[in-house]
């Protein structure tokens, strides 16, 4: 347990730092990105940093304020990330992460590096929507 706590603490910090200083000057600095590939795999990494400049990652809001995001793949598949969550449905978390092999897939990481350089699409969904997306995210 102590290693799970020590990397997303080391992340959660690393994220402060690309917020802060991507909100300074409009860019990802290198050593945040060599950090992220010390502390995450760098393929995952590339690929998230992928995901973020393709615009594919969307926050939908729920008419009652419920949260959740999506984010579209290269394939075009739509993967449903919860928010501060370390959980997706993909194959690379169920065969990688789940197994301990990897922290985190491309999509989750994906979400917290636009969340955190506001690169975000935002849509509203009504509750019965909200609510059907979240039973696949159980299913």
């Amino acid at each position: 347990m102590e290693t799970t706590i020590s990397w997303r603490c080391v992340a959660e910090q690393l994220l402060d730092e690309l917020q802060a200083r991507y909100q300074s000057d409009g860019m990802i600095a290198d050593e945040i990105m060599l950090a992220m590939s010390a502390v995450f795999d760098s393929r995952t990494v590339l690929e998230s940093f992928n995901l973020v400049d393709r615009n594919s990652i969307c926050r939908l809001l729920s008419s009652s304020g419920k949260i959740l995001f999506q984010v579209v793949d290269q394939d075009d598949t739509a993967w449903l990330v919860l928010p501060k969550i370390n959980y997706c449905k993909c194959e690379f978390f169920a065969n990688e992460v789940v197994h301990g092999h990897f922290q985190i897939c491309k999509h989750v990481l994906a979400v917290w590096l636009a969340s955190a350089v506001g690169r975000l699409h935002y849509r509203s969904i009504d509750d019965k929507t909200m609510t059907a997306m979240l039973n696949q995210l159980i299913e």
